[in-house]
């Protein structure tokens, strides 16, 4: 690792955040990026609190 982040001129943090970025894992018998994965745990995180949002306001706008 420190030969590398030398050789590239970057500290080995970085080096270890792109290996972790770029690390391949399986999901549901595919496999994505973990960054990749992460990005998908916050979209659906969002929807998540989207739809329960929208359920409030479906509860509200049926008792007019």
């Amino acid at each position: 690792m420190k030969s590398l982040a030398e050789e590239y001129n970057v500290s080995a943090n970085t080096i270890n955040r792109w290996i972790k970025q770029n690390k391949i894992i399986k999901v549901d018998g595919k496999n994505i990026s973990y960054e990749k994965y992460v990005q998908m745990e916050k979209k659906l995180a969002e929807a998540q609190e989207e739809l329960e949002i929208l359920k409030r306001a479906a509860v509200l706008l049926g008792r007019r």
